[in-house]
């Protein structure tokens, strides 16, 4: 948080910084926040962090930046926004505010890329890996191990809007709404 507000202070604005320990804490913390009528609300953190504040600002007249502090920062490297953080201030405070398609799965928002089944399954392994200290691809090696070995197929149906219906059994669905590469 310091580090946040002594980039926009170097560029002589004052940022009003908070932090959120889970996503329902952000989600409520955006909430609030919109009651104040900001212009611009910033997210800063991962791909999920940000996804999750699009979801609660959009519909609304508030502008979303984003400050690329997680692992992979899909999004932001889409829009081109630099993942350094005098990198990502300076892009906020002198780009210009653009619009975004959003895609929805299961009644829940997202940005770039939302999954089922195994893979979700992978990365919160990982992530918990990783909070007990272990390496971000050592973790990940682990995490792909351990839910293979435990992981069931999925029943998917995916409806199209021309009445068309598909249904597989696969161990995870992928859907995406920007161009996805490591």
């Amino acid at each position: 948080a310091d580090s946040i507000a002594t980039a926009f202070r170097a560029r002589g604005v004052r940022a009003d910084v908070r932090a959120a320990a889970t996503g329902s804490a952000l989600e409520a913390m955006i909430r609030e926040a919109i009651a104040e009528r900001p212009r611009v609300l910033v997210a800063g953190g991962g791909d999920g962090t940000v996804s999750s504040a699009a979801a609660v600002l959009a519909g609304t007249d508030i502008a979303l930046g984003v400050l690329p502090l997680g692992t992979l920062n899909h999004f932001a490297k889409d829009l081109g926004i630099p993942v350094d953080l005098p990198g990502a201030v300076e892009t906020l405070l002198s780009g210009e505010v653009g619009r975004v398609d959003v895609g929805e799965v299961n009644g829940r928002l997202f940005l770039n890329n939302s999954s089922l089944g195994l893979y979700p399954a992978i990365v919160r392994q990982r992530e918990d890996l990783q909070k007990k200290g272990h390496a971000k691809w050592s973790a990940f090696a682990a995490a792909a191990a351990f839910a293979l070995m435990r992981y069931q197929h999925l029943h998917v149906e995916v409806h199209g809007d021309d009445g068309t219906k598909v249904e597989e059994e696969t161990p995870f669905i992928f859907i995406g709404n920007n161009r996805y590469c490591l």
